[in-house]
This record gives C-alpha cells, sequence and structure tokens, in this order.
C-alpha cells in the first residue's frame, strides 16, 4: 500500500515502538511526501521542514537551515540512551547504572 501512495501521514510515529530514525530514512528513500504528525523533538528535527499548528490552522512554516544541527546531534544521543533503556525494560531486566551515550 505504502508503494503506491503519493503522500504519506503518520500519526505519532514515536509510539509504535518502531526506531523512528530508521522508518523515516526508508521513507525517504522511496521519494514519498511524508507528513508525521508529532510531538517528538526528534521527529521534528529529522524533518524537512515543520509546520506549526495552533487552534487548528497553520501558525508558520519552518524551513531548518542548519542551525539547529546541535540540537539534532543531542537529541539524537538522547534518544538512544531512552531506546536502550525501552529494550532493556521490555527485556525484563533492571535499570541499574548509567546506560551510557
Amino acid at each position: 500500500m505504502i508503494a503506491a501512495a503519493p503522500i504519506i501521514l503518520l500519526d505519532e510515529v514515536e509510539n509504535a515502538g518502531i526506531f523512528k530514525e530508521r522508518v523515516i530514512e526508508v521513507l525517504r528513500g522511496e521519494g514519498k511526501a511524508v507528513v508525521f504528525v508529532t510531538h517528538d523533538p526528534l521527529v521534528s528535527l529529522l524533518s524537512a521542514r515543520r509546520i506549526v499548528m495552533r487552534d487548528g490552522a497553520v501558525e508558520r512554516v519552518i524551513e531548518p537551515d542548519g542551525r539547529e544541527i546541535a540540537a539534532l546531534r543531542e537529541a539524537l544521543r538522547l534518544d538512544g540512551i531512552l531506546r536502550r533503556m525501552r529494550e532493556q525494560i521490555r527485556a525484563g531486566d533492571l535499570i541499574t547504572g548509567p546506560v551510557g551515550a
């Protein structure tokens, strides 16, 4: 179904229990227009363009110009820590110390 769709709409991809960066990478590789509805800073920072909505209307459109690269790197680092914690918890492990960067 995705192969035939010219536009793909994903709502809160971060809640699907999947590797969101990989999903975004694969969809970009397909040359599709992808619209993410998200509150996740990492998904937002990985996007080529952000549409800010307020009260059901477009408030503004943000086209990143590279100034957010440090924020993206930090979001990726923190997301990696949380991902490892999720994996440990799902495996039934205790989180007894730092998970690392």
